[in-house]
């Protein structure tokens, strides 16, 4: 291994740690160690780096020029000379980075004594000269490795900062592990966790300390326990990144055999018919997800005693239903006991609890109230309890809920169970310990979610399909900005109403916090157009001088280059295929698997899946496309013909404009009578 030495030899050595192809589509953290940079430089890399930071490029030398300006110059260079290459400031980012990192006597003291020390300098809590406008840093490294690379070489993420923005992207670095992050899915699973319905926060520290051994470092689990020496804010960086993490798991985790399992949690919806009445109807629903793509999953419980359907009931949710297609009434299974059911690679729980809060449903976009696993004391909530804790939770919200009053209700409810509700709650009086869904959260997350991405990671979007900006625990006098316009908004759980107008190429949302706290996040939005749909092909000569084309899994056109070119509206694939319809009944194909017809030409093309599948008219003529009344002769065909176009007509999203709605009807006509 050579010494490295240079400036120069460390920010390429360092970018190509971390940027690669290897991570490409993966979260990268600069997460820089004293380890780890002699693991880069060789003998005494540490100190080897430090220095070379300190000396910087040659060409950026001036007197009296500082640590802080020569880093601002070496990105003006850069930008002056059209981003070529990679960052030449990364190496200063990761000095930033490595006094975060430091550990020892000094653990308490702040993050700026660290970086002077570090430095060889006298330790002071005042900030070096610039180092305030290192931010701009931060943000162009996002930039570059989004959007110019495109997350090729890994994807940055420098949205949550902390209290002090200025130090809180070094340290949001570093405040977990690499094997840590990589251990975190296994933990999630353990602890059955709901990325769609997070704990709060000081919950989640104490699961992913009871869950945490062999998962998490030594020095995390004391940092969540308060143990030792620590610092708060690291500790709430931390506990904000484990929060992140968990939001972005998609459910799978891997077994000790090497498998891999996909888990979901099942949550309680009520739905209150009638006060009077004192009616509610309770169904068992479940987050929809890519994953899921039969319109109905066959799933069994645990002890194979059991057959459930999960079935899709409106855009975003299922519903558990009996095996016959009838919802199961949620109050007959016990809340207080867990369920586990089970369909090949897929889990459902419904976890056991004696407490469990609701809320309004138009936050997860669901009817009635869904069940969470934190209360949002801004808002109104619902609280259900087992008879054996009902009176000690009445006690509480007696004291805490504000309008709090039981609603009593004849059914919807399991034997023995009260239901509560309250406008608001003080979050200064404590909920009983034994039941933490009951905690509010001092912490302020911006979520972007939905929208159409360019890549399945990373924060590009399709400009048509921008993502939902949502706020969690917003606390009163905060400010919002959205590209640098202020918006106003109510506290608690919020979603940010934005016009499509408002949105740019580059978004960044910002919320300022009484008490000068500040959060962050950032998106960008890209026209279908401006993407390179074009790929040229990969070649290869056999051993009998034949060229063979090296087969790419990776979509890619070829031929002409077509000006205002469209994706195509279905996406075709093995797991996403698509119906062909002729005019005459029977005439169906499915794509990609069966053979395209050559007798006949096809008039629809509809896509498989659960509910508003996709209809699209790919007939050549118009007038010529009118159904027959001449079925096939395969009465099996007939009957597929028929149930797609008739049975399951109120799933399919036909065309509602134009010259095409009324030979759409004329098609289900001819399906009902068929």
């Amino acid at each position: 291994m050579d010494t490295l030495t240079t400036y120069s030899d460390w920010n390429t050595a360092i970018s190509r740690r971390f940027f690669n192809e290897a991570n490409a589509g993966k979260k990268v953290f600069l997460c820089i160690e004293g380890g780890l940079l002699d693991q880069i430089g060789g003998t005494n890399g540490k100190s080897n780096f430090v220095e070379a930071v300190k000396t910087g490029p040659d060409n950026l030398s001036r007197p009296g020029r500082t640590m802080c300006a020569k880093a601002l110059r070496a990105f003006v260079e850069w930008r002056d000379g059209g981003f070529d290459g990679v960052p030449p400031f990364l190496a200063y980012l990761s000095l930033f980075v490595l006094a975060a990192s430091e550990e020892g006597q000094h653990e308490q003291q702040g993050y700026y004594k660290h970086l002077h020390r570090l430095l060889g300098e006298e330790p002071t809590n005042l900030y070096p000269p610039g180092f305030t406008r290192m931010g701009v840093l931060w943000e162009e490294l996002e930039k570059w490795a989004n959007e110019t690379q495109g997350g090729n070489l890994g994807l940055v993420c420098c949205d949550f900062a902390g209290a002090w923005p200025h130090v809180g992207r070094p340290r949001a670095q570093i405040v977990l592990t690499e094997r840590e992050r990589n251990k975190l899915r296994e933990l999630f699973a353990a602890a059955e966790l709901d990325p769609s319905a997070p704990p709060a926060a000081e919950e989640m520290a104490q699961i992913c300390r009871r869950f945490g051994s062999g998962r998490l470092e030594a020095r995390t689990m004391r940092k969540l326990a308060r143990e030792g020496a620590f610092n708060e804010e690291m500790r709430l960086l931390t506990v904000e990144a484990l929060l992140d993490e968990l939001r972005s798991w998609d459910g799978v985790a891997s077994t000790p055999e090497g498998s891999s399992i996909e888990y979901h949690t099942l949550r309680i919806n009520l739905r209150i018919r009638s006060l009077l009445a004192g009616s509610i109807d309770s169904y068992i629903a479940v987050r929809d997800c890519d994953s899921f793509l039969d319109t109905s999953i066959l799933v069994r419980d645990s002890n194979g005693q059991s057959d459930y359907n999960v079935k899709s009931a409106k855009e975003g949710w299922l519903i558990l239903q009996s095996k016959d297609g009838k919802n199961i009434d949620g109050s007959s299974i016990p809340w207080t006991n867990s369920l586990r059911l089970e369909s090949d690679n897929l889990i459902f729980r419904f976890p056991a609890r004696s407490v469990r809060v609701f809320r309004k449903g138009e936050f997860d976009h669901i009817e009635g109230l869904i069940e969470v696993n934190r209360l949002d004391p801004y808002r109104e909530f619902y609280v259900a309890a087992a008879q054996d804790c009902a009176q000690e939770i009445d006690d509480w919200g007696k004291q805490a809920g504000r309008q709090w009053r039981q609603i009593n209700f004849r059914s919807g409810l399991p034997a023995g169970w009260r239901l509560f509700r309250a406008d608001s709650a003080d979050a200064t009086i404590s909920a009983p310990g034994d039941f933490p869904v009951l905690n509010t959260d001092s912490l302020v997350r911006i979520l972007i979610q939905g929208g159409v991405k360019v890549e399945a990671l990373g924060r590009r979007y399709f400009d048509f399909a921008p993502p939902t900006i949502r706020i969690e625990g917003l606390v009163p006098g905060a400010i919002i900005s959205f590209n640098n316009t202020l918006h106003s908004a109510e506290t608690g759980d919020i979603t940010l109403d934005l016009k499509l107008s408002e949105i740019a190429l580059s978004n960044h949302i910002k919320v300022l916090l009484s008490n000068g706290e500040e959060r962050s996040a950032s998106f960008q939005t890209l026209s279908a157009q401006n993407l390179d749909w074009r790929r040229k092909g990969q070649w290869a000569t056999a051993a009998n001088g034949t060229q063979l084309e090296i087969l790419d899994e990776r979509p890619r056109a070829f031929g002409a280059t077509i000006l205002s070119f469209d994706a195509p509206a279905i996406t075709l694939a093995p797991a996403r295929p698509a119906d062909m319809l002729g005019p005459r009944p029977g005439q169906l194909v499915t794509i990609p698997g069966d053979e395209l017809p050559t007798d006949w030409t096809p008039v629809w093309l509809i896509e498989h899946g659960r509910s508003n599948r996709k209809v699209i008219f790919c007939g050549s003529n118009l007038d010529q496309c009118a159904p027959l009344n001449e079925p096939i002769s395969n009465r099996k065909k007939v009957k597929d013909w028929k149930r797609l176009l008739w049975n399951d007509r109120m799933r399919l999203n036909g065309p509602t404009r134009g010259p095409l709605v009324a030979l759409w009807r004329q098609f289900k006509e001819a399906a009902e009578h068929a």
